[in-house]
């Protein structure tokens, strides 16, 4: 994509990576292409799951096609609310983003699970394992991130 940006603005390669860039020529044409289209509705909702709503309100997405998978509940089962609280916790301490985000911040291994859970309603353990760990309890925590300084 970087390649393609620099060849419409005229710049040249910002490095051998870049160079080396197949172009995405096939996906433009010399002449737009104004045939109407109907737009398919979002179906996922982009407010979902966010502690306090966006001033502009909550979303409305379009009703969940049946032939999908079903949206996880945003309501955490009473038996793992518990292991959901120091989950929330070891977010506060994470730096995902605002003014001291830090990629990479996170330890690969927690950051895996604690999204495999939220992804799965807090109901189902991280593939190959038999429940749901507690950050601190999460196999491969203590190792520190590849991208850590110290």
């Amino acid at each position: 994509m970087i390649r393609t940006i620099e060849q419409i603005l005229g710049v040249h390669p910002m490095n051998q990576k870049d160079s080396a860039a197949t172009p995405m020529r096939g996906a433009f044409t010399p002449a737009p292409d104004y045939t109407p289209f109907t737009a398919l509705p979002n179906r996922t909702s982009l407010t979902a799951g966010l502690k306090a709503q966006p001033a502009c309100g909550a979303d409305t997405p379009a009703p969940q096609n049946v032939a999908a998978a079903a949206v996880p509940s945003d309501t955490v089962p009473a038996e793992k609310q518990q292991v959901a609280a120091q989950w929330d916790e070891w977010l506060t301490q994470q730096r995902l983003s605002g003014p001291d985000a830090k990629p990479d911040f996170a330890n690969p291994a927690q950051m895996n699970h604690f999204t495999w859970y939220q992804a799965h309603g807090w109901t189902q353990p991280y593939p190959g394992e038999d429940k749901v760990y507690a950050p601190a309890d999460v196999p491969g925590a203590y190792i520190p991130s590849s991208e850590s300084d110290g």
